[in-house]
C-alpha cells in the first residue's frame, strides 16, 4: 500500500490498508510504504507493517511485490513506478466530483489552449507521463458508481478492469480503534466537552479545494473570523477548518469557538460527530452525503474559479446537494 502525495496516512490508502490487515492477513504480508518518519512511527506503535522509501528495505519490497495498492498519481516519484514493474497495479482514487482527472483533464488542457490544440501535443505530455510512470495501464481501477465509472474513470485512466464498489473510507459504521489512527488528538479529546456542552460542530470541508489564483480561502481576515467567532458563541456552534496543506493564505485560527484541524491528519472518523458540512468544490461532499446531514455550499467565486483555477467536468448547479451561499 503506498499512501497518497508522499505516504500520509488517510483517505482510502489508510482505510484499505487497515481492512486488508484485518481480513487478509493470513497468507498475506501487507505493508504501507510511506515517505514521512511521522507516519512509520505512529503504524510502527500500531504493530503495523511500514517502511520509509526510499531504502533498502522498501526498494526490495517493490521489487518484490505481487500487488501495490495506491489512491492518488503521484504514487509513482522515486522510482517507486518502475521498482513495482512486475506486480499488478490498483487504483482506488481518492474522490469523486466536478472536476477534469488525469487523461480528461490534460485532453481538456491542451484543448484550451489553442496554438497548442492538436493530437501531437497530447500524445507527446502523454509520452512523458508514460516514461515517468504516471500513466500506466492499471490491473484494477475502483470507483463509486457506475456513472463516475463511464462519466469520469474510463475516459481518464487506462485499466484492464473497473470496479464501482465504493470508497474504503466510507465504512463510518465499521470503524474500530484503529481508525483513529492519524487524527488530530487536540480536536478529538475536545468533542466529549462539546457534546456535553450541547455544542453543533460545523465541518468546513477535509482538503477545501486550492486555488492556483491564491485567493484567501472563504475571505478569511482577522474581522471575518472574529464575527464568526461570535455568531458560533450566540448560536451554539464549534467551527471547524481543515485547509489545504499547499494553503499559505491562512496559517492559524484562533478563538473560543472556532478551530484549525491538523492538514496532515484524518478527518473522516470525526464526521459522524458533526452537525454539518461546509463545502465549496472538493468531492468530499460526495462522501457526507453518505450521513444524510445538512450541507452548505459556500461558492463566492464560482465563476472565477472556474476561468482561472479548474475546469468543472459537470454542471454545478445539478450537481450539488444542499444551499449555494455567496456570503
Amino acid at each position: 500500500m503506498i499512501g497518497r502525495d508522499d505516504g500520509k496516512f488517510l483517505d482510502n490508502s489508510k482505510y484499505f490498508f487497515l481492512q486488508a490487515k484485518k481480513y487478509l492477513d493470513i497468507g498475506y504480508e501487507i505493508i504501507f510504504i510511506t515517505e514521512c518518519n511521522d507516519v512509520k512511527k505512529i503504524l510502527l506503535d500500531q504493530g503495523l507493517l511500514v517502511q520509509i522509501h526510499p531504502t533498502k528495505e522498501s526498494v526490495l519490497t517493490l521489487l518484490k511485490s505481487n500487488v501495490v495498492v495506491v489512491d492518488s498519481v503521484e504514487w509513482h516519484k522515486k522510482l517507486k513506478f518502475h521498482l513495482s514493474f512486475g506486480a499488478k497495479h490498483i487504483q482506488l482514487w481518492h474522490g469523486v466530483g466536478f472536476k477534469f482527472i488525469e487523461l480528461d483533464k490534460m485532453r481538456n488542457e491542451v484543448a484550451r489552449k489553442s496554438y497548442l490544440s492538436n493530437v501531437f501535443v497530447y500524445y507527446f505530455h502523454l509520452f512523458f507521463r508514460c516514461l515517468s510512470g504516471r500513466h500506466l495501464k492499471y490491473d484494477l481501477v475502483n470507483t463509486t458508481s457506475n456513472f463516475y465509472l463511464d462519466q469520469v474513470f474510463k475516459p481518464a485512466f487506462s485499466s484492464k478492469y473497473y470496479t464501482a464498489l465504493g470508497y474504503s473510507r466510507n465504512g463510518f459504521n465499521l470503524q474500530d480503534d484503529l481508525s483513529l489512527i492519524n487524527i488530530d488528538l487536540n480536536i478529538f479529546n475536545k468533542l466529549k466537552q462539546w457534546n456535553i456542552d450541547g455544542k453543533k460542530i460545523i465541518f468546513r470541508e477535509d482538503y477545501p479545494t486550492f486555488r492556483e489564483s491564491q485567493i484567501r480561502p472563504m475571505n478569511l481576515d482577522v474581522v471575518s473570523l472574529e464575527e464568526l467567532d461570535l455568531w458560533c458563541s450566540k448560536n451554539g456552534f464549534i467551527f471547524i477548518f481543515k485547509f489545504h496543506p499547499s494553503e499559505k493564505n491562512i496559517t492559524s485560527i484562533n478563538g473560543n469557538n472556532i478551530f484549525q484541524y491538523d492538514s496532515k491528519k484524518d478527518i473522516y472518523p470525526l464526521f459522524t460527530y458533526t452537525f454539518a458540512m461546509v463545502a465549496d468544490y472538493s468531492s468530499i461532499y460526495m462522501d457526507y452525503l453518505l450521513l444524510d446531514k445538512p450541507i452548505y455550499y459556500y461558492v463566492p467565486d464560482l465563476e472565477y474559479y472556474i476561468a482561472n483555477d479548474h475546469q468543472l467536468q459537470f454542471d454545478y448547479e445539478s450537481m450539488i446537494a444542499g444551499e449555494k451561499l455567496k456570503n
